[in-house]
């Protein structure tokens, strides 16, 4: 759509065994804008946070910039806060991301 995209990510992370507390899931709406070699992101979704024996949900926001690295490799950097609206602990996530286009 010019220089604006528009996309869904579903994410899952397990948490890990040196310290992780809560698996989590995403699923987010992104949007982008392109300007010069750069794409600024923003995003809203729905989290859901698991310990084991509680689940907690409510939503995310998150703004980000992505960068071309070669034609097939870009870089992205992310900042994500997660407001949890069911009693969970409200979580900020900073990201980087390496993606690979086939």
């Amino acid at each position: 759509m010019g220089v604006f995209s528009v996309g869904a990510e579903v994410e899952y992370g397990a948490a890990a065994v040196l310290g992780g507390d809560y698996d989590t899931a995403r699923l987010r709406l992104m949007g982008g804008y392109a300007f010069d070699n750069y794409t600024a992101l923003a995003s809203i979704g729905g989290t859901r946070f698991d310990d084991g024996d509680v689940a907690y949900t409510g939503y995310n926001f998150g703004l980000g910039l992505q960068a071309p690295i070669t034609n097939a490799f870009d870089l992205r950097g992310e900042v994500l806060r997660d407001i949890m609206s069911d009693g969970g602990s409200n979580a900020t996530t900073m990201r980087v991301a390496a993606i690979y286009s086939f």
